[in-house]
């Protein structure tokens, strides 16, 4: 058994039972195994040991970057025991955890020195009651955290809506208890000048991604937010799916292309669910970068659209790409063309609702063929016949392709 076998089984055996873990000196232990006695109690829930783990944690910074188990009741958690009994850590990161929207609310309470409640996620006592052998012996205090100095940087991403907002826009310009650095925000609907408020209050050089889908921003919304946008020098996934903007607005499009010229590092573009037709390629033309993701369903790209984005150097390094809804049954041989510009690098492709049949299933097979990293195919929503589907399944055992029918 290897050295990290043998130390996952360990951490496993030990939250079991949090008294053992509260009984430890934890400044003894190695980094590797604290950090796989954090990461066991998150992904088997166990919350007492968590608690106590936090609250003993021996270094300065704790480090949860993409801990796929930390979610709403943990950061909930954390955000508790930062407030009520540690005081020390000089970093939190829990950048790409899904802290949801009452993380988010706890975390910014903690930064605006507002006391984090054990009801912050509704319906769930998440903080365990049973207080540590620590706390019987009053090691800790039970008023809420004062200025630090320095004080506590928090790496993370933030879900705002209508009820958060006016909070986290506190939080992201006090920095006396905690120092939130908000790296991907995703805001739900909120009015226009909230939502410019928050994104000023953001700092420009931090933030790398910003998902604004379905807020209805329209044009008169861009126009305020897109000057915003672009002093966040470092953004590198940009979604403004269904925002409320059709080919008729031309400010908004134009906008959305400035964002895109004065921004040199987007990876990532979701523009799906805007009606803008050409605005598609007045906006892919001016990419300062080549991106890795684009979402285009529904944008309504047409063939001389295609055409064009078939010269964009920007657009040959595509990991996942989403061109729904073009009804290119008639110019197949150009969509190939176009997909095929990302020969060596796509892994996810979507070409649903073209109209394709039968006819389309031998190009449809020269292109997967020179395609060696693709993963998953959705052609759903086409004209093929189970025979069709069953070809290309045949051909492409390793693919999972995705097929589904409309419900008439």
């Amino acid at each position: 058994m290897s050295a990290c076998s043998l130390t996952k089984l360990s951490a496993s055996t030990i939250v079991q039972d949090g008294c053992i873990v509260e009984g430890y000196d934890l400044s003894t232990l190695p980094r590797a195994v604290l950090q796989e006695l954090l990461l066991t109690s998150i992904s088997q829930s166990r919350i007492l040991s968590l608690r106590i783990l936090i609250v003993k944690w021996p270094l300065r910074q704790l480090i949860l970057q993409n801990v796929q188990g930390f979610d709403e009741p943990k950061a909930v958690l954390l955000a508790y025991c930062l407030q009520r009994f540690k005081h020390d850590l000089r970093l939190v990161d829990i950048r790409g955890c899904n802290i949801g929207l009452h993380g988010t609310t706890a975390f910014c309470k903690l930064a605006a020195d507002i006391q984090v409640s054990d009801n912050d996620v509704l319906g769930m006592k998440i903080l365990d009651t049973r207080p540590t052998a620590e706390f019987l012996k009053g090691n800790f205090p039970t008023k809420v955290s004062c200025q630090r100095i320095p004080p506590t940087v928090i790496m993370l991403d933030c879900i705002v809506d209508k009820d958060n907002c006016g909070l986290v826009i506190q939080a992201c310009t006090k920095h006396s208890v905690m120092d939130l650095k908000i790296s991907h925000l995703t805001v739900h609907s909120i009015r226009r000048n909230k939502l410019r408020t928050l994104l000023s209050s953001l700092e420009s050089s931090i933030i790398k991604g910003l998902n604004l889908a379905m807020n209805g921003l329209q044009e008169e919304g861009f126009n305020v937010i897109s000057p915003i946008i672009t002093t966040f020098t470092n953004l590198t996934d940009l979604n403004l799916s269904y925002t409320g903007i059709t080919s008729q607005n031309t400010s908004a499009i134009q906008q959305i292309a400035n964002i895109c010229h004065r921004l040199k590092t987007i990876m990532k573009l979701d523009m799906s669910g805007n009606y803008i037709r050409s605005g598609v390629y007045a906006i892919l033309h001016h990419l300062q970068s080549p991106l890795t993701h684009l979402d285009l369903r529904g944008c309504g790209v047409r063939e001389s659209d295609l055409c064009e984005m078939c010269k964009l150097d920007t657009l040959k390094h595509l990991k996942s790409l989403k061109l729904n809804g073009g009804a290119f049954v008639n110019c197949i041989e150009l969509l190939c063309r176009f997909v095929l510009k990302s020969a060596g690098t796509l892994e996810f492709l979507s070409l649903e609702d073209h109209m394709f049949d039968s006819s389309s299933i031998s190009p449809l097979c020269q292109m997967i063929k020179t395609l060696p990293l693709l993963k998953r195919l959705s052609l759903s929503y086409n004209h093929f016949l189970p025979d069709d589907i069953r070809t290309i399944k045949d051909k492409f055992p390793a693919m999972d392709l995705v097929y589904k029918e409309w419900l008439y």
